[in-house]
């Protein structure tokens, strides 16, 4: 190739050009037809969208953030893959039960906000909110979603009972007891409620033992064996059993 001529070149899977300083000219190495063109680098000059390589207009800028879409895509991408459902709800969904919560809020941040799986997407992303510490993101969230349902009241009481406001968590979970349920197992939901309501009802009189406190614990661990009294070799059956005999 001429001295005159500049050469980019690119990856196998790229367009590759080839310039030279003469406007029109022929290079007499490739016979291919060269056009004027800014001085650019190989590593400066292409950006890639999509599966083209075209002239970089914007600055690093908009490659950085190019890399990092494609990026969020590819992660994405192996979530679906892992959880075998092309639905990021369903993975969000799918990832919060199976413990994975960093990937459950990825997962469900980036699913579709609308009718009729909004509220759904919330609730589940308060959770994995919650699950995965990120509590001033699951305070927004909370108080931008009001909603008559039974998992909300109960996440709500969590997020309380997390912060410290145990009478506000308490409350919470009583509203849990007599809500509907959008999506789920609502027996399930009102479980953990009594369950995480005897938890603090013990810690209050661990902090101020009168009879009225024992009482009140007394009695919230002996609606969770109610609860639970089909399954005498479940945890919570157990845990109940336990306090109420160190209570007495």
């Amino acid at each position: 190739m001429p001295a005159d001529s500049k050469a980019v070149a690119v990856d196998a899977d790229r367009v590759n050009i080839t310039f030279t300083s003469k406007v029109g000219g022929i290079s007499p190495d490739n016979s291919q037809i060269s056009i004027p063109l800014p001085n650019l680098s190989t590593q400066d000059s292409l950006y890639s969208v999509g599966s083209k390589s075209l002239p970089d207009s914007t600055g690093k800028e908009k490659r950085d953030a190019n890399r990092i879409s494609f990026a969020k895509i590819n992660s994405l991408d192996k979530l679906r893959k892992k959880y075998s459902d092309s639905n990021l709800l369903n993975v969000g969904e799918k990832a919060l039960k199976s413990g994975a919560f960093t990937e459950a809020v990825k997962a469900l941040e980036a699913s579709t906000d609308t009718f009729p799986n909004q509220l759904k997407k919330r609730l589940l992303l308060l959770e994995a909110y919650i699950e995965s510490g990120r509590i001033n993101d699951a305070d927004a969230l909370k108080d931008n979603l009001k909603c008559n349902d039974c998992r909300y009241d109960f996440l709500c009481g969590k997020l309380f009972e997390i912060s410290g406001r145990l009478n506000d968590a308490l409350d919470s979970y009583q509203k849990a007891l007599t809500k509907p349920c959008v999506f789920g197992n609502r027996t399930d939901i009102r479980n953990d409620a009594l369950y995480r309501s005897a938890i603090i009802r013990s810690e209050i009189y661990k902090k101020n033992a009168d009879i009225e406190n024992r009482n009140q614990a007394i009695n919230a661990w002996n609606s969770v064996k109610l609860a639970y009294n089909r399954n005498p070799q479940d945890m919570h059956f157990i845990k109940a059993s336990e306090e109420i005999a160190s209570l007495k």
